[in-house]
């Protein structure tokens, strides 16, 4: 007997049965067709509802070991209200539960790695804030912007001694074979000063801020941010000194810089 002759002769047998025995039967045969297929209209539900409702970024920033009890909620609202930005048509990410210790590389930290990664490569994240030496660490990877293509002269200037310079030539030194052959070898030369530091950055989570005077090459890639009443009303960065710099190839730079003095006020 076909597929089709047994079904048609399941509603003869069905036909002047009361509805109870007809749905029993409907249960007992398609519960899990009907389970399978309520669960796959819940998901496309949820899944077209989430689209609608979510809304653009004005900006999403980064802010590594600012302390796990800080409010992203209450710097997100700040910025929103200082950007003067319409609630209605965008919301804001500003990350503070992330954390990330490049002398201890377990799987958090590579997994904060990674996800920082990733989101700059998909031109996803604007700003990225960190104590001294992490945010060394991400600058030595060439990931923020050159604020002399940001700002102006004078706009620079206003920032006084906040403005934080990495060595264009420790920059060339991280993205060198020899660094690669020290990190492999766990070795380092002592008379470069570069491979000192980069060790003690490593080894030790320290990273001294070289006046940039004594660089070959200054580039300023960050605002420091030790003075910041927003940073310390939320009680962020309590013991560290933050530094934030613009990703480079953020995609809401006019957002990105009223970040940037939203914070430095």
């Amino acid at each position: 007997m076909s597929i089709y002759e047994e079904i048609r002769d399941q509603q003869k047998k069905l036909k002047d049965k009361d509805f109870k025995t007809k749905w029993n039967y409907f249960w007992d045969y398609y519960k899990v067709h009907v389970i399978i297929g309520l669960i796959a209209l819940i998901a496309i539900i949820l899944t077209v509802r989430s689209f609608i409702l979510t809304k653009p970024n004005a900006i999403y920033a980064v802010m590594l070991n600012s302390g796990y009890e800080v409010s992203a909620q209450d710097l997100e609202s700040g910025y929103m209200e200082y950007a003067n930005v319409d609630r209605s048509e965008y919301s804001c990410l500003i990350d503070t539960s992330s954390s990330f210790d490049q002398t201890h590389i377990d799987q958090m930290t590579l997994a904060t790695s990674q996800k920082i990664m990733a989101n700059v490569a998909a031109q996803e994240i604007d700003a990225l804030g960190a104590d001294v030496p992490t945010f060394a660490y991400y600058a030595a990877q060439d990931v923020f912007m050159d604020l002399r293509t940001v700002f102006s002269e004078d706009e620079l200037k206003a920032f006084g001694d906040d403005i934080f310079y990495i060595d264009g030539a420790y920059m060339d030194y991280i993205a060198s074979d020899e660094y690669q052959t020290d990190i492999m070898d766990g070795e380092y030369n002592k008379d470069n000063k570069y491979a000192v530091i980069a060790h003690e950055a490593m080894t030790e989570g320290k990273f001294d801020i070289i006046p940039k005077e004594e660089m070959e090459r200054p580039i300023p890639i960050g605002i420091i941010m030790k003075d910041s009443a927003v940073l310390k009303t939320t009680g962020a960065y309590e013991s560290n000194i933050p530094v934030v710099g613009i990703i480079g190839n953020t995609t809401r730079l006019d957002n990105t810089i009223t970040f940037i003095n939203y914070l430095h006020k």
